[in-house]
């Protein structure tokens, strides 16, 4: 058995015993969930740390990128461990927060942590459910300048994320992976256009995004704020997403 190996069946073991509570819970998406998965007990931990960190560096190991963050607080200790578990002669880089509203104070900076401005990025996240906080930290990270490479998080509990193919979501876990049941489908029905959720920003996003609430499904489209005004773009490539991805529902048509 490889390090690699060894590292994902220990971190696996680790997450459902510490990380996973049976109880219903009201995620912060709204949804209401029979467990919850407080990944900051494996993040943060000693033992978890040092193993979020080789295997999320090996899960990206392909990615050319200068620097890693997200949105505070559950991408924060993932970061920091990937910082921790590189060298410097392997593959240095520096690491950022997103906060959740930028400061009243100071400099009002949105980002804090090393300047990110003209340099390629990885955005991550501890548990991905709907992909907002993702979502919210690739624009934020546009909008300083930065180009985001991808999208990669320790655990993948949600059926929504992002619908555009240059940015890939890449996870360690999924629910099945982690032996627990899959979400739920939206609702028994057939595809069409209309089931892609359109998501408006506050005016400092100055974005518009789709959101597929398909189960198991990856992908996700940001429209620029020209486009806002008759959906008319997003539309199009509502049809297509659905057209290419959920070939064997309803047409986008019918």
């Amino acid at each position: 058995m490889t390090q690699q190996e060894r590292d994902r069946t220990r971190l696996r073991e680790f997450i459902i015993d510490e990380a996973v509570t049976c109880t219903p819970t009201t995620l912060s998406s709204g949804e209401e969930s029979d467990f919850y998965i407080d990944l900051r007990q494996v993040t943060m931990s000693c033992y978890g740390s040092p193993m979020v960190g080789r295997m999320m560096l090996d899960l990206v190991d392909d990615l050319d990128f200068e620097a890693v963050g997200g949105m505070t607080l559950g991408a924060d200790p993932v970061a920091a461990a990937m910082m921790h578990a590189t060298t410097e002669d392997v593959r240095p880089f520096d690491v950022f927060v997103v906060r959740k509203e930028p400061k009243t104070h100071g400099m009002a900076h949105a980002i804090e942590g090393p300047s990110i401005k003209n340099r390629r990025v990885l955005i991550v996240d501890d548990v991905v459910t709907t992909g907002r906080s993702a979502v919210e930290a690739v624009i934020t990270a546009q909008n300083a300048g930065a180009e985001v490479v991808a999208v990669a998080s320790v655990v993948r509990r949600g059926t929504a994320h992002l619908l555009a193919p240059e940015i890939e979501h890449r996870t360690l876990f999924t629910l099945r992976d982690l032996g627990l049941e899959p979400p739920p489908p939206v609702k028994p029905h057939k595809w069409s256009w209309k089931d892609i959720q359109v998501v408006s920003h506050h005016e400092i996003r100055d974005r518009v995004i789709l959101l597929c609430p398909g189960p198991d499904c990856d992908l996700w489209y940001q429209a620029p704020h020209e486009f806002n005004a008759d959906l008319g773009l997003l539309k199009k490539h509502a049809k297509e997403h659905i057209r290419k991805a959920h070939r064997e529902e309803e047409s986008p048509d019918g």
